[in-house]
């Protein structure tokens, strides 16, 4: 069996191994593929592993061999699953292998936003504070995260494991509906939700109905003094309407893992915002969290070259 893997740098940068998959076959790995170089890459592969590289029809149709994929990630919009299907080709994902590190990263931020460190630890401010009178300067007001109220969009595993954490720093959940969605529980609609949090996280995926989500009129029902965390999907924004938003000081700051377009343009609105946080696709990416990911994939094509069925979205 021939494996090939596609896109492996943005896991295994800094000392994490694939060669383990060389146990299954034969192993080739790609720290990046451009689309001109899919096809001669994996035209007589069996199993494909790919991050973010597209396999779509064309490429299925090209390269008759392939029988599996394996996707190092647990979003699957960068395989064509019908086509797929309709080949019987087996396709695997890697669901909750970075909740800990996403949920990390979103406690991070409301904890950035409310203690004020860095505001508060620079070395200007330190200079300042040798000539003060006083034993303490307080320079940029903190606030306790206790008693905030934080709505939460989508409810998975990470949604669910950012609630444990917050309400153990004493910060109230709203557990927020998803228009279009039926719920067992009784859910917050957005509107209500949107008037009510001090913080809103988004943790929903990308769906034709969480598209936007966030745009002029849901930004308008927030407190201007609330906060915006994604760490999901950047097309769950309007990003041009978050931008006039924090511009106009209609809200405090948003902190973004995510954009509509990675690496993103020159031209997002979004730089130029002052009361803006963003960091480059990183809350996945612990180390911790990308071993879990590479040892998960392992398995996920151990199984099927034993045939049996392991993480499969086929």
């Amino acid at each position: 069996m021939k494996i090939v893997a596609l896109d492996t740098h943005v896991t295994d940068f800094d000392g994490l191994s694939f060669d383990k998959f060389s146990e299954l076959g034969e192993f080739i790995k790609y720290d990046f593929t451009s689309s001109e170089n899919r096809i001669s890459r994996i035209a007589d592969a069996t199993a494909v592993i790919t991050n973010k590289v597209l396999i779509d029809e064309q490429i299925l149709n090209l390269c008759p061999t392939i029988q599996y994929i394996g996707v190092t990630a647990t979003g699957i919009n960068n395989v064509s699953l019908a086509a797929a299907s309709n080949k019987e080709i087996a396709v695997t994902n890697v669901p909750g292998y970075s909740t800990n590190s996403v949920a990390q990263l979103v406690i991070s931020f409301i904890l950035k936003h409310y203690s004020r460190v860095e505001e508060n630890s620079s070395l200007e401010l330190i200079s300042e504070y040798q000539k003060s009178f006083y034993f303490s300067l307080q320079h940029t007001p903190t606030r306790e995260v206790a008693g905030k109220t934080l709505a939460i969009i989508g409810y998975g595993e990470i949604g669910q494991r950012v609630s444990e954490i917050a309400r153990a720093l004493g910060i109230k959940v709203i557990k927020t509906a998803i228009p279009g969605r039926t719920y067992k529980e009784t859910r917050v609609s957005l509107e209500d939700a949107f008037s009510q949090a001090d913080i809103v996280s988004l943790h929903c995926p990308l769906t034709e109905e969480t598209k936007e989500i966030i745009d002029k009129s849901s930004l308008g029902k927030l407190k201007s003094s609330a906060i915006l965390i994604n760490t999901a999907r950047g097309g769950l924004i309007n990003e041009q309407d978050l931008a006039n938003s924090l511009k106009s000081e209609s809200l405090s700051h948003a902190y973004l893992d995510v954009l509509s377009v990675e690496p993103p343009k020159k031209e997002n609105p979004l730089l130029n915002c002052l009361n803006t946080t963003i960091t480059p696709h990183l809350a996945w990416a612990t180390r911790e969290s990308r071993e879990r990911l590479i040892n998960e994939a392992f398995q996920n094509l151990l199984f099927w070259q034993q045939g049996k069925s392991r993480n499969r979205v086929d």
